[in-house]
C-alpha cells in the first residue's frame, strides 16, 4: 500500500515537473522570439525598401514604367525583377534580378537624370528577350542581346532627320557657376568644344549677346553626386542647351569633386544628337567615372557624331535658296494667301492657332487652320510654309474641320459636326462621309481632338473637359467607364484643341497659343512646357536652323 502511494506521489511530482518546464519553455521561447520577429520584420521591411529602391531607380531611368491609368500597369515586384535583370544585362552585371553589390554600385554612380530609353519592359515572360526601342528604326546602333555588342547611339529623333541644319553654332553661359571663376568655366568650355570640332564639322562660337543656339547655365537641381548636368539635343525651344547642377563640386584639372570638362565633354555629345553608349570607356557612356588627365574624345563617340554628320571638314555651308529659286506657282500662292500665315502668328490670347494636326500614311504633316491646311515639310525653312484651301487640297472635305487624326493602318479620319470622312493620304474612300454614330458608336458629335495613343493603340475622342476611349477592332464601341476627365492626363490643360503623335513618339496636345510634350513613360506633361505653338510649328519666329523645325528636341543627361 506504501509503495503505491509513494509511486503515485513519484508519477505526480514527475507530472508537476515536466508541466513546469513546459510552462518555463513557454515562457523562455516568449522571452527569445520577440526579438527574433523583431529581426524577421526588420528583414522583411529591409527586402521591401530594396525593391522600393530598386523600383524608383529602374522607373527614374526609363527601365519601367509610371503606372498609366489607360494601360492599367503598375510595377510589380516580378516586373522589377525582370527590369533588374536586363539593366545587369545591358551594363555587363551578372544577370541575377537582385539588386546585388555589383548592381547597387552602380545604381550609386552619379549619371543621367532622364531615361535611358534603351529598353522596354511589359509584365510580359521572364525569358523574354530585351524589347530594345530601336530596334523598329533602320540603322540605329545598339547593344545586340546575344553578342553584347557594345557601341554609339543615335537619338530617336536624329534618326528621324532631327539635326542641326547649319555647322556654326552660337554659344553663351548665362548663368556662371559661383565656385568656378567665369573665365575659367570659358575655358574649359572652349577646350571640350574644340573636341567635338577636331571630330565633326561643327564651328562653335560664343557670342556675348544676341540669339544663340546652345544656352548654358549653372542651376540649383537634385543634390550633389547624383545627376550631375543635362542636355537637349538638335530641336526648338530647350534644344540645344545645357545645364549644370550648382550642388556639384566642380573642378579643373583634378581628381577632386566632378572635373567640369569630363562632364562638359559628355554634353555636347548630347547637343549634337548622340545618346548615350554601353562602351566602357567611352565619353557618352552616361555613368561619370572620374578625372583622366588628357582623356578626350574616343573612337566609339567620334563614329557616332560622324554616322550623323560627316567628317571634319572645311568646305563652307551652303546658302538658303533665294525666293526667286522656289516653284513659282508656290511663290504666288504664298503672296495671295500670306496673311493666312500672319494671322497664326498673332492668334488673340484665349484662342486655339490650329483645329487640326496629323501625320498621314505616307508620313507627311499637315496642320489645319480654318479653311486652310499647311505641310509641315522637315526639310524646308518654315518661312516658306504654303497655306492651301482644304477644299483644293482635300476634295470632298467641307470648307472647315473640327479636328482629324490617322490612325496605325494609315486612314485619315476628318471630322465636322455629326459626319466624318476617311481618306488614304489626300484621296477620299468611297461611302463617305458617313455619321459619328455609325462608324464610332458612342462617341459625341463636334469633338474637339481625336488621336490614337501609341501605348495601347486605343482612338481617343476629346470634348470640353473630357474624353472618350474607343475600343477599335471587332468591339467597335466606348470602353466601359468612359468618360472620363482630362484631369487623369496630369499637368494638361482643360481644353484641348488638336493632338498628334509625332516621328519621336511621344504625343503632343495643342491647347490655344502653347503645346505640351507629354512623356508616356511618366504619364504626365515633361518639364518645361508649354512652349509656343508659333514659335516652334510655324514661321512667326526665326528657328530654322534645324533640318526637322516642327521636331521638339529629346532630353538627354549625365
Amino acid at each position: 500500500m506504501c509503495l503505491r502511494r509513494l509511486s503515485f506521489t513519484f508519477i505526480l511530482v514527475s507530472y508537476r515537473l515536466v508541466l513546469l518546464s513546459v510552462l518555463l519553455g513557454f515562457l523562455v521561447s516568449a522571452v527569445t522570439s520577440r526579438p527574433l520577429v523583431r529581426d524577421e520584420r526588420g528583414l522583411v521591411e529591409s527586402a521591401r525598401s530594396g525593391i522600393q529602391k530598386a523600383k524608383d531607380y529602374l522607373r527614374s531611368f526609363g527601365w519601367l514604367p509610371s503606372w498609366n491609368p489607360e494601360t492599367w500597369k503598375e510595377s510589380s515586384v516580378r516586373m522589377v525583377k525582370k527590369a533588374t535583370r536586363l539593366f545587369q544585362r545591358f551594363w555587363g552585371l551578372s544577370e541575377t534580378g537582385e539588386v546585388d553589390h555589383a548592381t547597387e554600385q552602380l545604381m550609386n554612380t552619379p549619371r543621367c537624370a532622364v531615361p535611358d530609353n534603351f529598353v522596354s519592359v511589359d509584365d510580359g515572360s521572364l525569358d523574354e528577350e530585351i524589347e530594345l526601342e530601336t530596334d523598329k528604326i533602320p540603322d540605329v546602333k545598339v547593344m545586340d542581346a546575344e553578342s553584347r555588342r557594345r557601341r554609339y547611339v543615335i537619338q530617336k529623333a536624329v534618326l528621324y532627320g532631327n539635326k542641326w541644319k547649319r555647322r556654326d553654332l552660337k554659344y553663351r553661359v548665362n548663368k556662371y557657376s559661383q565656385k568656378i571663376p567665369s573665365s575659367v568655366v570659358d575655358g574649359v568650355l572652349r577646350k571640350a568644344f574644340h573636341e567635338w570640332e577636331k571630330a565633326s564639322p561643327f564651328t562653335f562660337i560664343l557670342k556675348d549677346e544676341g540669339a544663340v543656339h546652345i544656352d548654358i547655365q549653372f542651376e540649383y537641381s537634385d543634390g550633389p553626386g547624383k545627376a550631375l548636368a543635362y542636355a537637349y539635343g538638335p530641336g526648338p525651344g530647350d534644344g540645344g542647351d545645357m545645364r549644370f547642377d550648382e550642388y556639384e563640386d566642380w573642378s579643373v584639372r583634378s581628381p577632386q569633386g566632378q572635373n567640369l570638362y569630363m562632364v562638359a565633354l559628355h554634353e555636347m555629345g548630347h547637343v549634337l544628337g548622340l545618346d548615350h553608349s554601353n562602351t566602357p570607356g567611352a565619353i557618352m557612356n552616361p555613368y561619370y567615372t572620374g578625372y583622366v588627365k588628357g582623356k578626350g574624345l574616343q573612337p566609339d563617340d567620334i563614329a557616332g557624331v560622324q554616322a550623323i554628320y560627316g567628317p571634319p571638314t572645311t568646305q563652307p555651308v551652303a546658302p538658303k535658296p533665294t525666293p526667286q529659286a522656289l516653284d513659282p506657282s508656290a511663290a504666288a500662292r504664298r503672296t495671295k494667301l500670306s496673311p493666312v500665315l500672319g494671322d497664326v502668328c498673332r492668334t488673340p490670347e484665349g484662342q486655339k492657332i490650329i483645329d487640326g494636326i496629323t501625320i498621314t500614311g505616307d508620313k507627311r504633316m499637315y496642320a489645319f487652320k480654318g479653311q486652310y491646311f499647311f505641310e509641315l515639310k522637315p526639310e524646308t525653312d518654315k518661312s516658306q510654309l504654303v497655306p492651301e484651301l482644304i477644299t483644293e487640297g482635300w476634295p470632298g472635305l467641307p470648307t472647315t474641320i473640327d479636328t482629324v487624326f490617322t490612325g496605325p493602318e494609315g486612314n485619315t479620319f476628318f471630322f465636322k459636326g455629326d459626319k466624318y470622312w476617311k481618306f488614304k493620304n489626300r484621296q477620299l474612300q468611297p461611302g463617305f462621309p458617313k455619321l459619328i454614330t455609325v462608324g464610332f458608336p458612342g462617341v459625341p458629335s463636334d469633338l474637339d481632338a481625336v488621336f490614337v495613343y501609341n501605348k495601347n493603340n486605343r482612338i481617343y475622342f476629346i470634348k470640353g473637359d473630357k474624353y472618350w476611349r474607343f475600343e477599335p477592332g471587332a468591339a467597335r464601341r466606348v470602353a466601359d467607364g468612359y468618360p472620363k476627365s482630362l484631369r487623369e492626363w496630369k499637368k494638361l490643360p482643360s481644353r484641348i484643341d488638336a493632338v498628334t503623335t509625332w516621328r519621336d513618339g511621344r504625343t503632343y496636345f495643342f491647347s490655344g497659343k502653347d503645346y505640351y510634350k507629354f512623356n508616356d513613360f511618366h504619364f504626365a506633361v515633361e518639364d518645361g512646357y508649354p512652349k509656343s505653338v508659333a514659335s516652334w510649328w510655324f514661321a512667326c519666329e526665326e528657328q530654322s536652323d534645324l533640318e526637322s523645325p516642327v521636331s521638339s528636341g529629346s532630353e538627354t543627361a549625365i
